[in-house]
């Protein structure tokens, strides 16, 4: 822990709202970090209903000079919490960590040293270990075998925006440029950020578990598969894999991530046994010609045989639970 008096070189965004069974653990592996620079914490609490705010007035009673709160006087959602907290951070570097995830030792040391010494990244992520009920004890955030590794956009892309977790990333603050973008956004604005970011410079990857990244039924991985989510999310991405042909990544890698998109939103209406819209994005998903795996291929060649795609479904559900493995 570093006095922050002095300017911080890292700036620690944290958004949180009705995160009391979390945001201690989250606030207590931050502070004990020990670095060579100062940095600050910034975290804006949107008006929780719950004794956030409270557990975050005692840190800030304890830790004047570190933490930097944001207490919203009403709610005002994710968008503009996120970027009232971003426009308050003052370090160079921003690390960006959810109210319900935490650090692990020499995170913040290890990222700020990868950023400075490879000028040509914007960014830098690590692997994240899960957390929660029902995860499997070596499930990890990115498959990425590479020690350490360093790509351009059309990489990062091409691994899926998704597989970046929101919590494990710092980045250059001069990278954001366009975060008011994030208000046109209702349900995933970090593969946005991340976008922009890599648009500025090279990603680096660091296949070391620095990170604790929590899975609940609050969560936002949650939410988004409950039916009145899929579209507000099938929106978000869109709207952020569409900047990606403005940014000049290749064409068919972005076609490619649409088609996974659209397959993906197919599932889940699968899943939920809305047929019709089942049939619609299985459809949108094939509109390039793609076919990224063999059920992607299969669901649609069995396109209008919805309610045998769906007991198929179940079953590799069943037989990966049996496995002690997670369903695609």
């Amino acid at each position: 822990m570093q006095n922050n008096k002095l300017q911080p070189k890292l700036s620690i965004s944290i958004i949180t709202y009705n995160h009391e069974l979390f945001i201690e653990e989250c606030l207590e592996s931050l502070i004990h970090e020990k670095c060579n620079f100062n940095f600050e914490i910034v975290i804006g609490e949107d008006y929780s209903t719950d004794r956030t705010k409270e557990i975050i007035q005692e840190y800030e009673r304890r830790y004047p000079d570190i933490i930097v709160p944001i207490y919203q006087t009403k709610n005002v959602g994710w968008q503009q919490n996120l970027i009232d907290v971003i426009n308050r951070c003052s370090g160079e570097y921003i690390a960006h960590l959810d109210g319900d995830d935490a650090v692990l030792s020499g995170k913040l040391q290890k990222q700020v040293d990868f950023l400075d010494h490879h000028k040509e990244c914007s960014m830098v992520f690590h692997n994240m270990k899960f957390i929660g009920e029902n995860i499997v004890q070596d499930s990890y955030n990115n498959p990425l075998e590479e020690s350490t590794c360093i790509m351009g956009i059309n990489d990062f892309v091409s691994q899926g925006l998704a597989h970046w977790c929101n919590s494990s990333k710092v980045y250059r603050k001069s990278s954001l440029n366009e975060i008011e973008y994030l208000k046109n956004l209702h349900c995933i604005g970090d593969q946005y950020l991340h976008l922009q970011s890599a648009n500025k410079g090279a990603i680096g990857y660091i296949s070391e578990v620095l990170g604790l990244y929590r899975k609940h039924e609050n969560g936002f991985a949650t939410l988004n598969k409950q039916k009145d989510r899929i579209a507000c999310a099938l929106n978000d991405l869109v709207l952020t894999y569409s900047h990606a042909y403005v940014y000049g990544v290749k064409k068919e890698l972005v076609d490619r991530q649409f088609a996974f998109i659209y397959f993906d939103v197919a599932c889940q209406y699968l899943v939920l046994k809305d047929y019709k819209n089942f049939k619609l994005y299985i459809e949108k998903s094939h509109e390039n010609n793609i076919f990224f795996n063999k059920k992607h291929k299969l669901c649609f060649t069995l396109r209008e045989m919805p309610v045998v795609l769906h007991g198929l479904k179940l079953l590799n559900t069943y037989l990966n639970n049996l496995r002690g493995k997670h369903s695609i």
